[in-house]
C-alpha cells in the first residue's frame, strides 16, 4: 500500500472515505461494511481521531481480524501493516461492493464522516443494484383494475395462455391481487403514478431547444422517444454539417433506449434522460441503474434486472436477441463512422454516442458501412450496400474527395479501403 497515500489520508482527516481508530474496537466492522456499502475506503487502526500516530499493539491486530470476519458477505479488504516514524499502524483498504454487507445484522452507509443505517427500501435498492432481486417481480400497491387489463389478456393470448388472470399471475404480472411493476410498467397508462421516476425526459440543449417528458407504459415511452429522435437528430446534424440531410446510427440509438427503459432501477426516482448537445456532437442516454455484478462492457453477459419486461420487448420484436445489445451498438456506430462510449457508474449507467465532425448522409453511410464490413471492390461495395454500381461509384468518389475513403491498385484490381485502415 502506497504510505504517501495514508499520510494524505490522515492530513485530511475523517470524511466519506476515511476513518480513524485509536484501537481495535466491535464497531469497526460499521465503518467496513459502511464503506463497502457506499464508495469503498481506508480505515486506519492506530490513529486518533485527530489524526495523531498513537500505533497499535498485535492484540488490537488479532482484535481487528477477528471482528472483522463476522461482517456479512465478508468484503474485499487489502490489509497492511505500516510504519510512520517509530510507531506501526494497520491500514484497512475497503473497495466498493455491489453486494449488500452488515455489520452486527445492520447494513449502513457512508454519509460524511458517519455511518447511517440503511432503511428497508435502501437495503431492497441496493440488493437491485447487485441483481439480488428482480424488480419487475415486486408487487405495487396497485390494484389490477390500475392496468389496461384487456392489452395484458391480448399479450396473454399471443403467448397461447387463457386470457384469464391466472395467466396474468403466471407471466409474473399480478401478485397476491396487486399488480406488479411489470403489469404496471407494461400495461398501466400511468406508471408514473406508482412508480416515480418511470418516465423519460428528452432535452435538446440549443437555443430554443426542446424539453419533453415522456409518460406512459414503457412501449409508448419507447416509440415517443425514437419518433422525437427520428424527427430531430437528423435536422441538427444538417445544421451542423450545412450540406445535406444526414443519417445516424438508427440501431445503436434504438437499442441503447430500449436497454435503458428495461434494465434501468425502477426503484429509484430518477427519470432516463435523453440530451441531444449539438455544440457538443452527442446523444446522451443516461438510466438509473449501474451494471451487474459480473457484466461489463468488455464482458456484456445477459443479467437482467428486469427480466419480465427483457421478455416483453424480446417477443415484440423490439430486441433481436439477448445479450448483443452492446456488440450491436458498437457495430452499427462504427459502420456509421460515430463513436460511442459506455460507462457503468455507482447507481447509474450513460451511454454517449459521438458524431464526427465530417457526417455521412444516408447512401455515403451504407457504402461506408460496407467497406467497414469489408467489401473491397465496386460489385462486392453493391451486394452488400443495396445500391446500384453506377451509383456506388459516385459515392465512393464523393467519399475519395471527403478524405474518407482511400484508392489502391489499378484497373481491374482496385480496392477501396477506410482512409484510417
Amino acid at each position: 500500500m502506497d504510505i504517501q497515500k495514508i499520510v494524505e489520508a490522515i492530513k485530511r482527516g475523517e470524511g466519506l472515505q476515511v476513518e480513524f481508530k485509536k484501537r481495535a474496537t466491535p464497531n469497526i466492522t460499521d465503518d467496513i461494511a459502511a464503506f463497502a456499502n457506499t464508495n469503498g475506503g481506508m480505515v486506519l487502526v492506530g490513529v486518533g481521531d485527530q489524526g495523531e500516530i498513537v500505533g497499535v499493539s498485535e492484540e488490537d491486530i488479532r482484535k481487528v481480524y477477528d471482528y472483522i470476519s463476522s461482517i456479512d458477505p465478508y468484503p474485499k479488504i487489502k490489509a497492511e501493516e505500516v510504519y510512520l516514524g517509530d510507531k506501526k499502524i494497520l491500514a484497512l483498504e475497503v473497495s466498493a461492493s455491489h453486494t449488500l454487507h452488515t455489520s452486527r445484522g445492520i447494513a449502513y452507509i457512508r454519509v460524511g464522516s458517519r455511518n447511517r443505517p440503511l432503511s428497508s427500501r435502501e437495503i431492497i435498492e441496493k440488493a437491485v443494484e447487485g441483481a439480488v432481486v428482480d424488480v419487475d417481480k415486486l408487487p405495487l400497491e396497485a390494484g389490477i383494475e390500475e392496468m389496461d387489463i384487456e392489452k395484458a389478456y391480448r399479450y396473454a393470448s399471443s403467448l397461447g395462455l387463457p386470457p384469464n388472470r391466472k395467466s396474468l399471475e403466471k407471466l409474473g404480472l399480478v401478485k397476491d391481487g396487486k399488480s406488479t411493476y411489470a403489469g404496471v410498467l407494461l400495461f398501466s397508462r400511468h406508471p408514473e403514478f406508482y412508480i416515480p421516476g418511470a418516465y423519460i425526459e428528452v432535452v435538446i440543449k440549443k437555443e430554443g431547444g426542446l424539453r419533453k417528458t415522456i409518460k406512459g407504459d414503457i412501449e409508448k415511452q419507447l416509440l415517443a422517444a425514437l419518433e422525437i429522435l427520428e424527427t430531430h437528430l437528423p435536422a441538427l446534424l444538417y445544421l451542423s454539417e450545412k450540406k445535406h440531410i444526414l443519417s445516424y446510427p438508427k440501431k445503436a440509438v434504438k437499442e441503447a433506449v430500449v436497454n435503458a427503459l428495461i434494465h434501468r432501477n425502477y426503484l429509484s426516482t430518477a427519470p432516463i434522460k435523453i440530451e441531444i448537445n449539438p455544440e457538443e456532437k452527442s446523444v446522451k442516454i443516461t438510466n438509473p441503474g449501474a451494471f451487474p455484478p459480473g457484466v461489463s462492457v468488455e464482458n456484456p453477459i445477459h443479467k437482467p434486472r428486469n427480466p419480465i419486461l427483457c421478455e416483453y420487448m424480446l417477443r415484440k420484436r423490439y430486441m433481436e436477441k439477448l445479450g448483443i445489445g452492446i456488440p450491436l451498438i458498437k457495430e452499427d456506430v462504427k459502420e456509421a463512422g460515430w463513436s460511442v462510449l459506455i460507462h457503468s457508474k455507482p447507481y447509474f449507467t450513460e451511454v454517449v454516442f459521438l458524431w464526427p465532425s465530417l457526417l455521412l448522409s444516408g447512401q455515403e453511410m451504407k457504402v461506408y458501412g460496407a467497406i467497414r464490413r469489408g467489401a473491397r471492390n465496386v460489385t462486392e461495395i453493391s451486394q452488400k450496400s443495396g445500391i446500384a454500381k453506377r451509383t456506388v461509384q459516385r459515392i465512393i468518389k464523393r467519399l475519395i474527395e471527403r478524405g474518407v475513403v482511400k484508392r489502391e491498385g489499378k484497373g481491374r484490381w482496385v480496392i477501396y479501403k477506410i482512409k484510417e485502415e
